[in-house]
């Protein structure tokens, strides 16, 4: 509550929030379906993975991303958790439109390769021709060896691991530094074109994450767990307010 506090002291006007969370309270599987839509998705996977999760699917959020044709990574959260952050920032006077996590958007990333492992020491994920493909939350106190894991794991199960680990953020150092990965690691670097917005190689090291969940959300390609019960609806209330002026303003 205070870190919200402080936020909301921080801000003036009326921004749309994106609140991302810990990568640690998402969970993920990849599914088949004959679909296309990622509305109808959505819609048909809480019937699809009933009795497969260890949640029942009506405590569950669920969200999806399309990894290739009639492939989808379905995600989903813990509705009680999502409504928890939710209020806590609401109570605060910064409500979220948006709830999400930042692995989600990490296929965002300046000048990332469209195949490629990625990692910020909270999570790795893969990203097959530039879409994400699978993402695990590394707990800490023991990321680089769950990183390890997590790798030579996908490897034996017989994915196509890429050729490089590309790492960011603050941990990045430590990670280029390890010698235990069966990838190369590169660090991802500041390019030219954002040398204007991201001063520095610490501050893009630090808002690279932050950077691709914008991207992603104005691409409308940003999970969202604010859904069903817990959908924001504040926007709308606006939306309803406005036209209702200008209604008024007309008949008059």
């Amino acid at each position: 509550p205070a870190v919200a506090a402080r936020i909301s002291e921080g801000i003036s006007g009326s921004p749309r929030v994106i609140l991302c969370l810990p990568p640690l309270l998402f969970a993920q599987r990849t599914v088949e379906l004959p679909l296309k839509d990622l509305h109808k998705v959505r819609e048909v996977l809480s019937a699809h993975l009933q009795g497969e999760i260890a949640l029942p699917v009506e405590e569950v959020v669920f969200d999806a991303l399309q990894i290739s044709k009639g492939k989808f990574l379905a995600l989903w959260a813990q509705r009680t958790e999502i409504a928890k952050a939710v209020e806590l920032f609401k109570d605060a006077g910064v409500e979220p439109a948006v709830v999400t996590a930042t692995p989600f958007a990490w296929p965002y990333l300046p000048d990332l390769p469209a195949d490629c492992a990625v990692s910020d020491g909270s999570a790795v994920a893969l990203i097959a021709n530039g879409h994400l493909s699978f993402t695990r939350a590394l707990p800490a106190g023991e990321r680089r060896k769950v990183l390890t894991a997590t790798l030579s794991a996908l490897e034996m199960a017989g994915d196509a691991l890429p050729n490089a680990l590309i790492v960011f953020g603050e941990q990045a150092g430590e990670l280029v530094n390890a010698i235990d990965l069966p990838l190369s690691v590169n660090k991802l670097e500041l390019q030219d074109e954002l040398g204007h917005l991201l001063r520095s190689d610490q501050a893009f090291q630090q808002l690279a994450g932050l950077y691709a969940v914008a991207l992603a959300s104005q691409s409308r390609q940003l999970p969202d767990f604010r859904r069903g019960s817990l959908a924001w609806t504040a926007g709308d209330a606006k939306l309803r307010k406005k036209l209702v002026v200008t209604a008024i303003l007309r008949a008059t």
